[in-house]
Order: structure tokens, then C-alpha cells, then sequence
């Protein structure tokens, strides 16, 4: 899959055709990352959300190893029609396998992470560890 990146100085360009033509590239070229995801912390834990649009939740698999949670699935996009012409084109242009993986903070427990899929928006959350959470001591008198 494809990501294709927005360069200002080419705004009204379609899918910004001459960035890729200045790097001596064609779009198709440029390094996958896969689907986009943000990552970020709450008082909780950790929350990582993934946009899967189109894609099934039976083809998603999640799994975490040591402190590396991996999200692998399967994207599929409708393929090319000779007879279409695009005036502009900025879903993704391939399908197949992904795998996105990130690495865990030690602060979270990932064997107790939780998934969610809605809207195309895939969910997770990975409560912080035990021994991480703040703990409350009482005072005894004495």
C-alpha cells in the first residue's frame, strides 16, 4: 500500500504528481507504511486507533509478543478499471497483507489489551501494568 504524501507547492495537482516526478518516482514507488494509526497515552493506559475502512474485523489479527503489539490484516480495494479517469485519487491504490507493529512501554500490560472495531476504526486499549499505578497508603496512627 501506498501512502501518498502532501507537499504544499503542489496543492491542485492531482495525488501531487510533480513531487514524485522532481524525485525521479512514481507514486507506486514510495515506502508502504500501511494503515494510519495515532498512539497515545491516558491516565489508564494506552490507546492505539487504526483506520480500516473496508476491511472485515475477521481480517484483522492482533498479537502481542514481549513488548511489540503487531496488527496484521488484510485490505481490499477495488481494482482498476481501464475506463475510469481520474480527476483526483487519494484512496489507497493497493490491496493485500499489512502489518503495522509498535513497540510497548513497559509502563502497560499488553497481555490484558482490548479490542474494539467500529465504524472502521479499530480500537485498542492496553491498561498500564500493576505496578505502574498509583497506590494509595494509608496512614495509620500510632
Amino acid at each position: 500500500m501506498s501512502i501518498y504524501r502532501w507537499y504544499p507547492q503542489d496543492s491542485g495537482l492531482v495525488n501531487g504528481e510533480r513531487s514524485a516526478q522532481r524525485l525521479g518516482r512514481t507514486r507506486r514507488e514510495e515506502a508502504p507504511l500501511g494503515p494510519a494509526m495515532d498512539v497515545y497515552e491516558t491516565t489508564d493506559g494506552l490507546v492505539i486507533d487504526m483506520a480500516l475502512p473496508g476491511v472485515a474485523p475477521d481480517d484483522v489479527s492482533i498479537t502481542v509478543s514481549g513488548d511489540t503489539l503487531t496488527i496484521e490484516g488484510q485490505l481490499a480495494i477495488p481494482g482498476e478499471d481501464a475506463d475510469r479517469q481520474y480527476l483526483l485519487r487519494e484512496r489507497p491504490v493497493a490491496s493485500g497483507r499489512f502489518a503495522r507493529s509498535v513497540t510497548l512501554p513497559g509502563s502497560v500490560d499488553g497481555a490484558q489489551a482490548e479490542a474494539l472495531f467500529r465504524n472502521g476504526v479499530l480500537t485498542l486499549t492496553v491498561p498500564k501494568a500493576e505496578e505502574s499505578r498509583p497506590k494509595q497508603i494509608q496512614v495509620k496512627v500510632g
